[in-house]
Order: C-alpha cells, then sequence, then structure tokens
C-alpha cells in the first residue's frame, strides 16, 4: 500500500512540476487553480490503474471524483481564459523575493502535498477495491449530490452575475442570499460525501482528515479570509455580511 501510494506522490509530483513549467511561460500562477481540479482526475486514475482492473464498487466512488473533477476543472479554465493574474496571486507574488523558488515550492507542491492529502479516501478505496459498501456509502453519494449541486448551481449564478454587475455590485441572489460562500459550503460537502464512501470500504478514519483539512482551508485560510478582506471597504458587503452566514446557508437576517 505504502508503494502504491509513494507512486501517486511521484506522479502528483511531475503533474504539479509541468503546471508549474506552464505557469512560468505564462507569468500566471493562477493556473494552479486548474491543476488544482483536473488533479483528482489523474489521482483517480493512477489509483484505479494500480489495482487493476477495478470491480464496480471502485466507480461508486471514482465516477462521483471525476465527474467534480472535471467540471470544477473546466469552469476554472473558462472563467481564467484571457484574464491576467488572480489578484490573490498577485498579492502573494510581491512578496517573493525569488517568484520561480517560490512558486514552485509554495504554491505547486504545496497544493500537490494537499491533493495527496485531500484525495486519501479515493486511493485507499480504489487500492482496497472493497467487494461490498455498507450504508454510510449510501448516505455518502447524497451528500455528494447535494455538494455538488450547491457548488455548480453557486458558480453558475456568480458567473452569470458578474457578466453584468456594476462596479462595488455584490452578489445577493440565489443561493447567495443565504450564505456568502455556498460554492465553498458545496465542495465541503463534496467531500464529506467522498470521505464517508471511502470509510465504508476501509473503516479507516484517517479519510476524514480530507473534509476537515479542506473546511479548515477554505474559512481560515486561502477562501473566506482573502476574499471578505478585499471587501472590507465595500459598504454594501458589509451590510449584506452582517445580514447572511458566512458558511452554512440560513435564512438572512431582517
Amino acid at each position: 500500500m505504502l508503494m502504491q501510494y509513494l507512486i501517486c506522490a511521484i506522479a502528483v509530483f511531475a503533474y504539479m512540476s509541468i503546471f508549474w513549467g506552464i505557469s512560468q511561460k505564462l507569468n500566471k500562477v493562477a493556473i494552479i487553480d486548474i491543476a488544482w481540479g483536473f488533479g483528482f482526475s489523474l489521482v483517480t486514475v493512477i489509483s484505479i490503474l494500480l489495482n487493476f482492473p477495478p470491480n464496480g464498487i471502485v466507480w461508486i466512488i471514482s465516477i462521483p471524483v471525476f465527474v467534480w473533477s472535471l467540471r470544477l476543472g473546466t469552469y476554472v479554465l473558462i472563467r481564467s481564459k484571457g484574464k491576467p493574474e488572480d489578484w490573490r496571486y498577485e498579492s502573494i507574488k510581491s512578496k517573493w523575493k525569488n517568484p520561480r523558488i517560490s512558486s514552485f515550492f509554495g504554491v505547486f507542491m504545496f497544493q500537490g502535498v494537499l491533493m495527496l492529502f485531500i484525495a486519501y479516501p479515493i486511493i485507499i478505496n480504489n487500492l482496497l477495491k472493497p467487494k461490498t459498501i455498507g450504508f454510510l456509502a449510501y448516505i455518502g453519494i447524497i451528500i455528494w449530490i447535494i455538494g455538488f449541486l450547491f457548488e455548480s448551481l453557486a458558480d453558475y449564478q456568480l458567473r452569470k452575475f458578474l457578466k453584468t454587475r456594476k462596479p462595488g455590485q455584490i452578489m445577493k441572489k440565489g443561493l447567495w442570499k443565504y450564505s456568502r460562500h455556498p460554492n465553498y459550503f458545496g465542495e465541503v460537502l463534496i467531500w464529506l460525501g467522498i470521505a464517508l464512501i471511502g470509510f465504508s470500504s476501509s473503516e479507516d478514519v484517517i479519510v476524514f482528515g480530507a473534509p476537515i483539512l479542506l473546511a479548515f482551508l477554505l474559512l481560515f485560510v486561502s477562501g473566506v479570509p482573502l476574499i471578505e478582506k478585499k471587501y472590507k471597504d465595500n459598504k454594501e458587503f458589509q451590510n449584506y455580511k452582517k445580514k447572511t452566514s458566512m458558511f452554512i446557508p440560513w435564512p438572512p437576517k431582517k
């Protein structure tokens, strides 16, 4: 098992190195977001090949991951096409003394390590190749569907809004009326569902580290804090913030 996991790690290292090379040519670190989405499909394929041929139960976790991974990767690719460097990475790059080394280790390799940890439920499920699944797997599938619909719809609503919004205007409709970050809420549900499926086949509690780590990163590190800091001087956002739940969808305050 350790050797097979190491092979997955080597593949992720090579994959992230390729994207880092592309980022240097384009002078655009933000392509890491594209690499992140598609990368989980790569890990899934490799883990399947390492214990080939897969049985039917392997696809119960692999197909949802493929669907989520390809949707997210394609969405970010379309969103970023023809646009300059993302404002988040512009802020980070301004603090680097050696941009090449800092971007390689601090962005691409770091996110590669995170990917391997978050993908643990997928890898262990596909390497064990379980013959049966338990009740928790069905609960996980339901949670994954809810999370996927939340994230997809929230992204669609935001993209549609951004095409017509006026300067300083804040998205407050649809799912965004009930949560300031419904796409992040959906993503955490997706990985909670995947962890439940993985636990059903492996009974390894480490699989729950995936949604916990992802929630921590989104809520306290790279997601919510950066976005809300960006709008700290926006009066409309501050009023929106007072009335609207940060994460878990909830009826807005009156």
